[in-house]
C-alpha cells in the first residue's frame, strides 16, 4: 500500500473518531446546561414561524433537542412541541405557527436515545418570554380575557382566594389578532365599579399582567381593557377575588355581605357489636353503648379517633327549621369543597338519607345497612337544624352512621311497594 493511501486511511480514521467524540454521552447530556439566546425575554417577534437559537455548556452534540413553546396563560393556552437534531441549531419553527398578538415563553432541553429505558435528558433552559406581532394600530380593539385570578376550577367558591402575603399577579390575554401596546385596569369594591379603589394603565409595553396587593379580608372586582395609545377597547368581563391571608375572614367568596357556609361531615360511628343484645352491666367495647328497653348495642354517637370519615354522599339543604329541603343539594367528595353556601342569616336544615351508597375507606357501602347514631334516629333521613348568625363565617354539622353487625328490626318500618 502506498504512503498516500496510508495517509488517507489514517485521516479517515481520525475524522471518524473525531465525529464520534462529538456525540454526547448520556452522562454528558444529563449535566448539559442550555442557554436560550433568541428570542430573548420581552422581544417582539413579527414572524409566526420564528427562528430559535440556543447553546450548550459542552462542545458535544446530543441526539436531539426538544423545544417547548407555550402561551403565557394559566389555562388552555396555545402550546407547541418541536424536535430538532442535535446539529439542527438554529431552528426555524415549522409545521405549525404561533398565534398573532400573544405572549409566549419557550425552553429547550437535550435528549439522548429514543429508547425509553435508556433516555437521558438535560435540565430545560430557563424560560424566555416574547411577544408575537403585529402591534395594534387602528384595528378595532376587543375585550381582553381575564386569565387569573379567575373562576376556573371545580370549586368556584375557593378558586379565587388569594391567601399569601406577597404581590399577586393579575394576568390576562388578548385574542384580537394584534398586540395592544398598553392596557387600562380597574379594581373596585363593587361589581358596578362605583367605588374604585385602584385604576391605571400598564407602563411596560405589551405586558399582559400587573402585580398588586390589597388589604386582608377584602373582596374586590377587577377588569381590564386594551389601549393602543390612541383608542381603547371595551372592558373585559368582571371577575371578583377575595384576599384571605388568615382565618379571621368570615366571608370567603362574594355572594353577599351576610353570606356564610355550612360544612357537612359524614362518618362511620364504629361499634363492632351493633344490633346485639348484652346483659345490663356487662362491659362493652370502646365506642359502644346500650339503649333500652331491649338492651341492644350501638355506637355512641360521638366522632372519635376510632371512627372513619365517609365520602361521595349527597346532602340536602332547606330553609328554616327541620324538616325542610329544596334550597340546595350537593354531593360531597373527598378533597372537595364540602360546604353549603347561604346568603343570609337565619335557620337552615341539613339532611342526609340512608337511601344511598357512599364510600367508606375506599369501599362502596349502602347506608341502608346501618342506623343513624349522630343524631340517634331510626328514621331513614337524619336532620340537623343550623342557625347562622349575622356575619357568621362557618358552621359544621356531623352525621354519624353505624354499620349493623346483627340483623334486627328498627322502627318505623316502611312497606315496600
Amino acid at each position: 500500500m502506498s504512503a498516500k493511501k496510508y495517509l488517507f486511511l489514517i485521516l479517515a480514521l481520525f475524522v471518524t473518531l473525531l465525529l464520534a467524540g462529538c456525540n454526547c454521552t448520556n452522562e454528558q447530556v444529563e449535566s448539559l446546561l442550555i442557554t436560550a439566546e433568541s428570542p430573548i425575554s420581552g422581544e417582539l417577534i413579527n414572524s409566526l414561524t420564528p427562528v430559535f437559537n440556543w447553546n450548550g455548556s459542552m462542545s458535544c452534540e446530543p441526539e436531539d433537542y426538544w423545544l417547548r413553546i407555550e402561551e403565557n396563560i394559566g389555562f388552555g393556552g396555545h402550546t407547541l412541541n418541536s424536535k430538532t437534531p442535535g446539529n439542527g441549531v438554529p431552528y426555524t419553527l415549522s409545521g405549525n405557527s404561533l398565534l398573532p398578538g400573544r405572549e409566549y415563553y419557550w425552553n429547550v432541553k437535550a435528549v439522548n436515545s429514543h429508547i425509553e429505558e435508556s433516555q437521558a435528558f438535560s435540565p430545560p433552559s430557563e424560560n424566555a418570554y416574547f411577544y408575537t406581532g403585529p402591534v395594534c394600530s387602528g384595528e378595532t380593539l376587543i375585550a381582553p380575557e381575564i386569565d387569573f385570578p379567575n373562576h376556573r376550577y371545580w370549586y368556584p367558591e375557593t378558586d379565587n382566594w388569594i391567601d399569601h402575603n406577597h404581590l399577586q399577579e393579575f394576568k390576562w390575554t388578548y385574542k384580537g389578532g394584534c398586540l395592544p401596546s398598553y392596557y387600562d385596569y380597574q379594581f373596585a369594591a363593587d361589581a358596578a365599579f362605583t367605588n374604585i379603589v385602584l385604576e391605571g394603565t400598564t407602563t411596560e409595553i405589551y405586558t399582559q399582567h400587573i402585580f398588586e396587593t390589597f388589604p386582608n379580608c377584602s373582596t374586590l372586582f377587577w377588569r381590564v381593557r386594551a389601549n393602543d395609545g390612541n383608542t381603547t377597547g371595551p372592558w373585559s368581563d368582571v371577575q371578583d377575588f377575595h384576599w384571605v391571608k388568615d382565618d379571621t375572614c368570615y366571608q370567603t367568596h362574594y355572594l353577599s355581605d351576610e353570606s356564610g357556609r355550612i360544612g357537612v361531615r359524614l362518618y362511620e360511628d364504629v361499634c363492632s357489636l351493633t344490633g346485639m343484645q348484652a346483659p345490663e352491666g356487662v362491659g362493652l367495647k370502646p365506642g359502644c353503648v346500650q339503649y333500652t328497653p331491649e338492651l341492644r348495642v350501638h355506637a355512641d354517637g360521638e366522632m372519635t379517633s376510632l371512627d372513619h370519615e365517609m365520602w361521595s354522599f349527597q346532602a340536602h339543604l332547606g330553609s328554616g327549621k327541620c324538616p325542610s329541603t329544596g334550597l340546595d343539594q350537593k354531593n360531597f367528595f373527598i378533597g372537595g369543597n364540602n360546604y353549603f353556601y347561604v346568603l343570609t342569616p337565619g335557620m337552615y336544615c341539613v339532611s342526609i338519607s340512608r337511601s344511598q351508597v357512599v364510600v367508606n375507606q375506599g369501599t362502596d357501602i349502602s347506608l341502608m345497612k346501618g342506623i343513624w347514631t349522630d343524631p340517634r334516629t331510626n328514621d331513614f333521613v337524619a336532620m340537623r337544624t343550623v342557625e347562622m348568625a349575622s356575619g357568621f363565617q362557618d358552621a359544621e354539622v356531623r352525621f354519624g352512621w353505624d354499620r349493623i353487625d346483627e340483623i334486627f328490626l328498627t322502627f318505623p318500618l316502611e312497606r315496600v311497594k
